[in-house]
């Protein structure tokens, strides 16, 4: 039995730091400050608003059917342009072959296994929208919640990762635009299990 172990990790940085460090390891000017009224020419990230939005079509494969029938290179490809690196990467009994976007200051990474997608995560994206989810709105979020009840609760959000693997489907999501808080860099962090809610974490909230 193919045995796939992905270990989910979101290193995202917020558009409110001063700088960020690129790859080759100089330094990117973002800016000061993150507002969601952001126009697409301020903000950099929303540029990339259809490759976010693209990602929702992405299929993964299925457990059961040794992780065949996820979004083959192809589709990514027609979703994402050409990747900007790829490489490969072992995973419990098996090799993947990882895929790397990189847009800008955004990130986009796929692991395949026989051309089948089990893990996609994007960082660094920002959407550019009005500040309606509160604390209150946060408060309303509980375990065992399905995602598609909190998107409605939250829109969709900005970061994410996800992976099937022989643990199981498990997805970490961040949102960073759209929350109204008097505090600085607020962020919503939650983690699902098999579509449900499972952890739940904020900051600056207020």
């Amino acid at each position: 039995m193919k045995k796939i172990i992905i270990s989910l990790c979101l290193g995202m940085s917020l558009l409110a730091l001063a700088a960020c460090t690129a790859e080759d390891g100089t330094s990117q000017a973002t800016g000061t400050s993150v507002s969601s009224s952001l126009s697409a020419q301020q903000n950099p990230t929303a540029a990339y608003k259809d490759q976010r939005l693209a990602m929702d079509k992405v299929t993964y494969g299925v457990q059961a059917d040794n992780f065949a029938g996820g979004s083959s290179l192809a589709t990514l490809t027609s979703y994402f342009g050409q990747p900007t690196k790829s490489e490969q990467s072992p995973s419990g009994n098996v090799t993947l072959d990882v895929y790397t976007w990189q847009l800008g200051q955004v990130k986009i990474q796929a692991s395949l296994f026989q051309d089948s997608t089990v893990a996609l995560s994007i960082s660094n994206f920002y959407f550019t929208r009005e500040e309606s989810i509160t604390k209150k709105t946060y408060q309303k979020l509980s375990k065992g919640m399905s995602y598609a009840k909190v998107e409605e609760l939250l829109g969709k959000p900005d970061d994410y990762s996800k992976a099937v693997s022989s643990d199981g489907e498990e997805m970490q999501a961040l949102w960073v635009s759209g929350l109204r808080s008097q505090k600085s860099n607020p962020r919503i962090t939650l983690t699902f299990k098999e579509g449900l809610l499972d952890k739940i974490t904020s900051e600056n909230l207020s």
